[in-house]
C-alpha cells in the first residue's frame, strides 16, 4: 500500500495584481481592439501625474478603469495636437465599448461641459515649457512600457543573462504571474526583457546594454529571495513560567470557562475556552530535571528562546514585502479542545507536551480578559507617574495625553474574495478632530486577519495570564489604482462623531460611514501611548470594540450587508519599541527584488538601559522585567521600580544566575532548548 502524499502547502505569491485577458493580448504584441481620442488633461488625471496639482479621488486612475472593465488601456501622442492623446484599447469588444463610453462621459467632463468641474477645468494651461516635457514623458513611458511585452521575433539583444528559477519548487505562474508579471519593474528599471527559456530552464534576461543587464540579474535573484521570504511558516510556541518556587509539587487545572465571543477574532467561534491555573495538588514526584525545579534557569531559559526565535526570524524575512509589525502585548491564556482533561488536572510536564505537540490548543486573548481588571485598567495607568511619561510634546501629565481614535475595517473584494484591510485615525484637536492617517494594505488569500509570521507567549500559570510576542504582516497597496474605485470613494465619507468618541464614561460607537461596500468585520479602538521613562519603548492602552457583519450575508457577497453583531469593548496592553517600527517598517517600500538594509543585531532590537536597576547586560531580559513592572501596574501592584527584587510576586523572574548571564547550556537545559525549537 502506497503512502499517501502530503499536500502541498499553497504558496504565497509576490505579485497581488494579476493580469487579465486583455493584457495578456497587449503582451503578445496583439493589435488594440479599437481607439479613441481624448484631451490631454483626461490623461495627466487619469494617471495622477506629479505636474498636475489636482487630486480627486472620484476621477478613476487608467489602471483602475482598466481594471474593473477587464480591458488594457495604452496612451499614445497625438501627432496633430499636443492638447490630445490617443488611448489605444484592449479586451472583448464589448467591454471595450464599454470602457469608451465610460471615458468619453469622463473626458467631457474634465472638459469644462459639465458645470460640476467647470471651474477647475479652466486651471489646465500648459506653458510650452511643460507640453515638452509632458511629450517627453508620454514617450518615454511608452518606450519603457514595450519591455513589458515580448521581444518580437526577429529581435537581437547584445547583452543577456541567465537565473536558473526552481520551477518545481515555485512555478512561475503561481509565483509571480502568467506573463510573469510581478518583474515589470526590473524590466522597466533595466531595460530588458525578461522570458523563460526552455532549452536552458532558466529565466533569460535580454537587453542592449551589460551593466543593466546585470543589475537586472541581480534583482531577479532578490525577487526569488521574496517568494522564499513569502514562505515562511509561522512559529508558534507556549512557553511555561513555573509558577512556584523548586520541589513544590503542582497540577494544572481548568480554572474558569469563558464564552468565545470574549477572545474576538483570536479563535474559532463557538470554541469553548478555559482558564488555566497552577493549583498545589499533585500525584506522583517531580521530574529531576532542573528545568522543572528551578524558577531562575527556566525564565533565562525561555528568554532567550523568545529571543532567538525572533531573531531568527527576522534574518529570514529580510526580503519580505509587505507592512510588518511586531509588539507584545498581555492577555489571558486560554485552552480549547479540552475535553478529556481529568479531574486532577494535568501535570506540568504532560502539559507542557500537550501543548507541544498540538494535542491541546492554547492562545492568548486579543484583550486583557478580566473584566474587573479592565474597569480599572485606565485609571491606574494614568496614575504611574513613576513609570510612564507623556508620549506628545505638550502634555505634563498623563491625563493630559489624549488618546488617539483608530478605526480599522476588513472589507471583501466580490470578484475574487480577498480582504482588503482600511485604517483611518484621529486625533482631538480639541475645536475639531483631523484625520491623521489613511492606510490600505491586502490581506493574504483566504484570511481576514494579519498572517502571523511569530506567536510566542510567555504564560504566567498563577494569574492565567500571558505575554504574547507577535510578528504579523499584511500586503502592501503601492498606490490606490490596487484597491476598487467604490471602495476609494467609500472610504473618503468615513468620518467620526466627536461627541461620541469622547464620552469614555459611556462608550460606544463613534465611526460613522455609509453603506454600499461589503464589510466583514470593523474595529473601533481609542488608543492612549505613552514612553516608558528611560527607555525608547512605547506602552500603549485601547479599548476596542469589534462589530461584525451578518455571516448569511457576508456569504452571500451582499454590498449592502449591515453591521449588526456588536460585541462588548474590551482593553487591550501593548508595548512596542520606535526602533522596530523604523526597522521593520523599511519593507513596506520595497521594490521587487530588493532587500531591507538593517542588520540583524541584538543590541539594536533589544538595546539596554538601565531604568530598571537591572544588573544584566542582556537587553531583552531588561524588557522581560519592564513587562513585569507594566503588568504591575494593571493588576494594581507596586508601579515603583523595585530592580531584582521580586519578592512581592512569586511568577516575575528572579533571574538568579548561577552563571554568567551568557549560560554555557548543558544537560537538562540543552534538551530544554532543543525540544522548543
Amino acid at each position: 500500500m502506497q503512502s499517501q502524499v502530503p499536500p502541498r502547502r499553497p504558496i504565497r505569491p509576490i505579485v497581488i495584481n494579476r493580469d487579465n485577458a486583455a493584457k495578456q493580448a497587449w503582451r503578445r504584441l496583439e493589435p488594440p481592439t479599437d481607439k479613441i481620442t481624448v484631451n490631454r488633461t483626461f490623461v495627466e488625471t487619469a494617471t495622477n501625474n506629479p505636474y498636475v496639482a489636482l487630486k480627486n479621488t472620484s476621477f478613476p486612475k487608467m489602471n483602475q478603469l482598466a481594471n474593473e472593465t477587464e480591458t488594457h488601456i495604452q496612451v499614445k501622442p497625438c501627432h496633430r495636437s499636443d492638447e490630445l492623446a490617443i488611448l489605444w484599447l484592449w479586451g472583448a469588444a464589448d467591454k471595450v465599448a464599454n470602457v469608451k463610453k465610460e471615458i468619453n462621459h469622463l473626458d467631457t467632463e474634465l472638459g469644462g461641459k459639465s458645470t460640476g468641474v467647470a471651474n477647475w477645468a479652466r486651471t489646465w494651461n500648459l506653458t510650452p515649457q511643460l507640453k515638452e516635457k509632458l511629450n517627453a514623458k508620454v514617450l518615454n513611458d511608452e518606450r519603457r512600457q514595450t519591455y513589458r511585452q515580448e521581444p518580437s521575433t526577429n529581435a537581437s539583444f547584445p547583452a543577456y543573462g541567465f537565473f536558473p528559477w526552481p520551477i518545481e519548487q515555485y512555478p512561475l505562474e503561481e509565483t509571480l504571474g502568467k506573463s510573469y508579471e510581478a518583474l515589470d519593474p526590473i524590466r522597466i528599471d533595466f531595460s530588458c526583457h525578461i522570458v523563460w527559456d526552455n532549452r536552458r530552464s532558466c529565466l533569460k534576461i535580454m537587453g542592449n546594454e551589460n551593466y543593466l543587464v546585470i543589475q537586472a540579474l541581480a534583482r531577479v535573484h532578490g525577487a526569488f529571495r521574496q517568494v522564499e521570504a513569502r514562505q515562511v511558516e509561522a512559529g508558534n510556541f507556549r512557553l511555561l513560567q513555573l509558577p512556584i518556587d523548586s520541589n513544590i509539587p503542582f497540577n494544572i487545572r481548568l480554572s474558569n470557562s469563558l464564552p468565545s465571543n470574549v477572545l474576538s477574532d483570536t479563535v474559532i467561534p463557538q470554541t469553548p475556552c478555559a482558564t488555566v491555573k497552577a493549583d498545589v495538588k499533585r500525584i506522583g514526584k517531580l521530574p529531576e530535571s532542573v528545568v522543572y525545579r528551578d524558577r531562575g534557569i527556566r525564565a533565562m531559559l525561555n528568554a532567550k528562546k523568545m529571543k532567538d526565535s525572533l531573531l531568527r526570524l527576522i534574518s529570514k524575512l529580510c526580503f519580505y514585502q509587505g507592512n510588518i509589525k511586531m509588539q507584545l502585548r498581555l492577555g489571558t491564556f486560554v485552552v480549547q479542545n479540552h475535553k478529556n482533561c481529568r479531574d486532577n488536572g494535568w501535570l506540568f510536564e504532560d502539559f507542557e507536551a500537550l501543548l507541544k505537540e498540538e494535542l491541546l490548543t492554547g492562545t492568548v486573548t486579543e484583550g486583557i480578559g478580566n473584566k474587573q481588571l479592565e474597569q480599572q485598567i485606565l485609571e491606574r495607568v494614568l496614575d504611574a507617574n513613576s513609570l510612564l511619561a507623556p508620549a506628545t510634546t505638550f502634555a505634563r501629565t498623563l491625563r493630559e495625553d489624549k488618546p488617539i481614535y483608530c478605526a480599522n475595517f476588513v472589507i471583501v473584494d466580490p470578484t475574487d474574495g480577498s480582504c482588503f484591510c482600511y485604517d483611518v485615525a484621529f486625533k482631538d484637536l480639541g475645536a475639531s478632530f483631523e484625520c491623521s492617517s489613511r492606510d490600505w494594505s491586502k490581506l493574504d488569500p483566504g484570511s481576514t486577519n494579519p498572517t502571523k509570521l511569530l506567536d510566542i507567549s510567555l504564560i504566567d500559570l498563577q494569574k492565567s495570564s500571558a505575554w504574547a510576542l507577535e510578528v504579523t504582516a499584511t500586503q502592501t497597496i503601492s498606490d490606490d489604482t490596487q484597491v476598487p474605485q467604490s471602495f476609494l470613494q467609500w472610504a473618503e465619507r468615513v468620518e467620526i462623531d466627536g461627541q461620541r468618541a469622547r464620552n469614555h464614561d459611556k462608550p460606544g460607537q463613534f465611526i460613522a460611514f455609509p453603506a454600499g461596500v461589503p464589510i466583514v468585520f470593523y474595529k473601533e479602538k481609542v488608543v492612549w501611548t505613552f514612553h516608558l521613562i528611560g527607555s525608547l519603548y512605547t506602552v500603549e492602552i485601547g479599548r476596542t470594540q469589534r462589530t461584525a457583519t451578518d455571516r448569511s450575508q457576508m456569504l452571500s457577497r451582499s454590498p449592502n450587508a449591515v453591521p449588526n453583531v456588536l460585541q462588548d469593548p474590551y482593553w487591550t496592553v501593548a508595548v512596542r519599541h520606535n526602533d522596530w517600527n523604523g526597522f521593520l517598517g523599511t519593507h513596506a517600500n520595497l521594490k521587487v527584488g530588493e532587500g531591507a538594509k538593517y542588520t540583524v543585531d541584538e543590541k539594536k532590537w533589544f538595546p539596554k538601559d538601565d531604568t530598571c536597576g537591572s544588573k544584566h547586560q542582556d537587553g531583552f531580559l531588561n524588557l522581560v522585567e519592564k513587562l513585569g513592572q507594566i503588568e504591575g501596574i494593571v493588576r494594581g501592584d507596586s508601579i515603583e521600580c523595585k530592580g531584582n527584587d521580586h519578592t512581592g510576586d512569586p511568577f516575575t523572574p528572579s533571574f538568579r544566575e548561577p552563571r554568567p548571564l551568557e549560560l554555557q547550556l548543558e544537560g537538562d537545559e540543552d534538551m530544554y532548548l532543543d525540544s522548543l525549537i
